[in-house]
């Protein structure tokens, strides 16, 4: 015998009846796949549907009649019917479609043509209906840009139409940000930095012999050709005498 855990409804938030209607549908599915899971029996889908539910739920639940409430098949039922479905017909779901705002052109465009074959609209066959359909799609779009460039193109089947959308889509996912300029090093002479520090030579140093060699440059590169009168070495230091006049 296989034993199967519980699987209770708690990690099911509380349904409300003020949430949008893909919200009510994405939870009772949600609920039914809790029940499937946990292989509850009606009695126990009955009770933890209404533990799930708000006060102003629970009036409507109430105000069924008592066969209905306890009967998991009819309190389904009667609970969809109220919830999870519109109000509306099918064709006043179509002429009232608008572009979702987080939804991309073609993903609109696929909701829209779905709408109008629940709602009758054959606009596959009918080169009216084909029109009305495009016309319908254009005027609720968000993107102007998008909705004056459709108006300049001459389609003649839904199939044009999405191969535009496509397309639109794939220049705006290649119109990627700048890539930012990588900076390259100069390593020419003139362009290394200055201020860098330089070490000192202990090996070697320069006696001044006059006014002029004083004044020099401090900065002025080392130079091999050392005055041959000069002789500076880490033992001795040897300074030439003086010339005769």
């Amino acid at each position: 015998m296989t034993f199967r855990p519980y699987v209770s409804s708690s990690a099911i938030e509380d349904f409300s009846e003020d949430a949008s209607l893909p919200a009510q549908r994405r939870w009772w599915e949600r609920f039914l796949n809790h029940a499937v899971q946990g292989a509850w029996s009606d009695q126990t889908t009955v009770y933890e549907l209404k533990l799930k539910i708000l006060p102003a739920v629970q009036n409507w639940c109430e105000q069924l009649s008592k066969h209905d409430r306890q009967d998991w098949t009819r309190l389904s039922k009667s609970f969809k019917g109220e919830y999870c479905k519109s109000k509306l017909s099918e064709a006043e779901r179509y002429y009232t479609m608008t572009q979702r705002k987080y939804e991309n052109p073609l993903a609109f465009l696929y909701r829209l043509n779905l709408g109008a074959e629940r709602a009758g609209v054959d606009f596959r066959k009918s080169s009216r209906k084909l029109e009305q359909h495009l016309m319908q799609f254009v005027k609720n779009l968000s993107d102007d840009r998008l909705k004056k460039t459709l108006h300049s193109q001459r389609i003649q089947k839904v199939s044009d139409l999405e191969y535009i959308l496509k397309q639109s889509e794939a220049l705006s996912r290649d119109k990627g940000p700048p890539a930012r300029a990588t900076q390259q090093r100069d390593f020419r002479a003139n362009n290394v930095v200055r201020d860098r520090f330089k070490p000192k030579r202990r090996d070697r140093a320069y006696v001044a012999e006059d006014d002029v060699g004083a004044n020099s440059d401090d900065n002025e590169p080392f130079r091999d050709s050392v005055d041959p009168r000069v002789i500076v070495t880490k033992e001795t230091v040897r300074v030439p005498l003086p010339m005769r006049r």
